[in-house]
């Protein structure tokens, strides 16, 4: 298959270089001044949790770059990471110049697919999740690449493009997962990675989350009330095992997810490499509480956890972002 993935970001590269792998013909649209900085490739340290991955994988993916997306009408799908603020804009200047590609669409869905379908059209993309994830540092991604990828239709139906894009996976060693409705699970990770998300800035990191007790309660509490937003929004719970979890308020159940989370953060060399990305990004946590907290608030759901953390995620988002820009000065 023909994959155009736009940016080479830290979901990008790493499926980039997976799908390459495994044979698929992958280009990545860049700005034309990455072209250059681009031709030594991308470093790559990624714990590879799929079956017989290697951990940690350590390698450099050569990747083949494109400066601009005219003539780019010969791809057989298009994937695109973006972040939450740069989805309709990349959509909008793609859509015209890719012919009759498909659109993996795997940038955290919040506000719903109206925009999307404006900027292509309907029937012409998916939603994903790619559960990996990670962050660059000294220019090295230091990631991971999950044997999980969740996609499918926002109606939920099979199609042609659904098998082809699972296949492409299958290519890959990555076992795609269809839920029951793929946009409300793109709803219930935001939520509730927004509550977390606010335990994260509370603390200033998740190590001090990892050490603290009390926070992880109130993170725990945070995306319970994230969840109940979704529950406003019509989403059926039901549908998905994972949240349920999360509505169990006995002291022993919250204090055996509190140990579990603990260590998750601690010692999951996968959950600790995509929990990184969050500290290299301050404006997308700034997204994702505000985006929950917005429509919480609107809704009318009571939101007193998640709620505590907003001069928490203001300030941290100031205080990363200087620190971001002060380290590229220097």
């Amino acid at each position: 298959m023909r994959v155009l993935i736009v940016g080479t970001g830290v979901i990008g590269s790493i499926y980039g270089w997976a799908l390459a792998e495994a044979g698929h013909q992958v280009v990545h649209l860049v700005r034309s001044e990455r072209v250059a900085a681009l031709a030594a490739g991308v470093p790559l340290d990624l714990w590879d949790t799929r079956p017989g991955g290697t951990r940690p994988l350590r390698t450099t993916y050569h990747l083949t770059s494109l400066a601009s997306p005219r003539g780019a009408d010969d791809f057989d799908l298009v994937i695109v990471p973006t972040k939450p603020w740069q989805l309709i804009p990349a959509l909008q200047e793609l859509g015209p110049e890719t012919g009759a590609a498909d659109y993996l669409i795997t940038t955290g869905n919040w506000h719903g697919t109206a925009s999307i379908e404006a900027a292509l059209g309907p029937g012409r993309y998916l939603l994903g999740d790619p559960i990996g994830g990670g962050g660059f540092a000294n220019g090295t991604l230091v990631g991971s690449l999950s044997r999980r990828f969740v996609i499918g239709e926002v109606d939920g139906q099979p199609t042609v493009r659904l098998s082809r894009a699972i296949a492409m996976f299958d290519d890959a060693g990555i076992a795609a997962e269809v839920p029951a409705d793929i946009q409300h699970w793109h709803w219930l990770q935001y939520a509730v990675n927004a509550g977390l998300l606010g335990a994260l800035a509370s603390a200033g990191g998740f190590d001090h989350v990892a050490h603290s007790g009390r926070l992880i309660d109130r993170g725990l509490f945070a995306a319970r009330e994230g969840l109940n937003v979704c529950l406003e929004r019509g989403v059926r719970l039901e549908l998905f095992p994972a949240p349920r979890t999360y509505y169990d308020v006995s002291w022993v159940h919250r204090r055996l997810m509190a140990l579990g989370l603990r260590y998750q953060l601690r010692f999951n060399q996968a959950v600790k490499r995509n929990t990184a990305h969050a500290l290299s990004s301050p404006r997308e946590v700034s997204t994702f509480y505000h985006d929950v907290l917005a429509t919480g608030r609107e809704l009318g759901v009571p939101m007193p956890y998640f709620g505590s953390f907003e001069h928490d995620v203001d300030a941290f988002v100031t205080q990363r972002t200087s620190a971001l820009q002060a380290a590229a000065g220097a």
